[in-house]
């Protein structure tokens, strides 16, 4: 590896402008890349959501085997896309005008490497050198700060969050409804109608089960911006460093306007859907912090999203939910600490638990574990309508 390799690391990722770009998201959720591509879509952003899963023999030879399961899904998916543009566009084809979308966050969580790691796939191509990774980070919020101009950044978080926002309400919608569908496949194609729906929408803009939600992921890390920033201001002010506290307290207030907006937004739009189907609510960041502080079994300040999958998982056991399925790519880290602190709380509790890990192959056993823990689901929630 030269050092012009290493530069690119610097020179390479980050936030681009989009505007006039071509701009790739990979569908890490399938729904919520076609709306977020859509959003984008009415800044002027030529985004699209990439195809995905069809490249997994491309995405292994460019990886070891040792990384979670989406970098390789995703590093097939972007390699895969830019051979055949220039396939298509033959001399026509300018790399420079893409950028691959890949997003991180902070702590120990190898999400936080695929850019790096994807960059230096992308360098070992002379073709594919000048193609841009943009990245946001979970540090700042995942700030949109130099996607388009200044004067539209605020109005554009406001959509992004939205898209998210949306795709959480319509997975829940999915997964609320599929189970007690007349004709197999009913939900998915209504489904699909109304995300066709909401990027139109969107452009014109400028077993029941209830799954970890995006925007919770995104609530923490504006939750988390606004608590450092207030510890900042603690530590300043207990050592009399008066103009760092002034500081301080603006990105109190900033984090804050922020977060709670967010807050606001979602409890609004869920309030709509509910009226008409009963689909889950949301946490509330700062009531899981206070369940790991209560129970002190995890931290905040370890950071990752162990923090929100172990509380979820007690907040769901609290609410009466009858099981608990912890799905990860294989030896992520933080799902890792997840499973060993919330499987023997779940097992004192008596709470159906089951660790599903992938890695793009076939599991033998699963489909037994699955049947065996969805029994006992189904025994849990009999004991527990028996004794209510």
């Amino acid at each position: 590896m030269d050092v012009s390799t290493f530069q690119s690391l610097n020179s390479g990722i980050g936030v681009f402008n989009a505007e006039n770009k071509t701009f790739l998201i990979p569908q890490m959720n399938g729904i919520g890349a076609y709306l977020l591509a859509a959003a984008l879509r009415s800044f002027g952003i030529q985004a699209q959501a990439l195809d995905t899963y069809n490249a997994l023999d491309l995405g292994k030879e460019y990886t070891s085997g040792k990384e979670c399961l989406p970098c390789l899904i995703t590093t097939g998916d972007i390699l895969k896309f830019l051979n055949d543009e220039r396939e298509k566009q033959g001399p026509l084809f300018k790399p420079d005008n893409y950028i691959f979308f890949m997003p991180e966050s902070d702590g120990p969580c190898r999400f936080g490497m695929y850019n790096k790691y994807q960059r230096i796939v992308l360098d070992s191509f002379p073709e594919f050198r000048s193609v841009k990774i943009g990245s946001l980070t979970s540090r700042d919020g995942y700030s949109l700060d130099g996607l388009v101009g200044y004067d539209r950044v605020r109005v554009l978080r406001k959509a992004a969050y939205l898209s998210v926002l949306i795709t959480d309400i319509l997975n829940r919608l999915v997964w609320r409804v599929r189970p007690y569908e007349s004709f197999k496949g009913e939900t998915d194609r209504f489904i699909w109608k109304a995300v066709a729906v909401m990027e139109e929408a969107f452009e014109r803009y400028g077993a029941e089960v209830v799954n970890a939600s995006l925007i919770e992921w995104i609530n923490y890390t504006s939750y988390n911006r606004m608590r450092d920033a207030k510890m900042k201001f603690r530590l300043d002010l207990k050592q009399l460093r008066i103009g760092d506290a002034k500081k301080d307290l603006k990105d109190i207030l900033s984090h804050a306007v922020d977060f709670f907006y967010q807050q606001y937004k979602q409890r609004r739009i869920y309030k709509r859907v509910q009226n008409s189907l009963p689909i889950a609510g949301d946490h509330r960041v700062a009531h899981l912090e206070r369940i790991l502080k209560r129970d002190d079994v995890f931290s905040f300040d370890v950071g990752t999203e162990a923090c929100l999958s172990i509380s979820g998982i007690m907040a769901y056991a609290e609410n009466g939910f009858n099981g608990v399925v912890n799905v990860y790519p294989f030896t992520c880290m933080p799902s890792s600490i997840t499973s060993s602190i919330a499987k023997p709380l779940m097992n004192r509790q008596g709470v159906p638990y089951l660790d599903v890990q992938c890695d793009a192959s076939q599991q033998p056993g699963r489909e037994t574990d699955i049947r065996t823990f969805m029994y006992q689901v189904y025994q849990h929630h009999r004991r527990n309508r028996d004794n209510g």
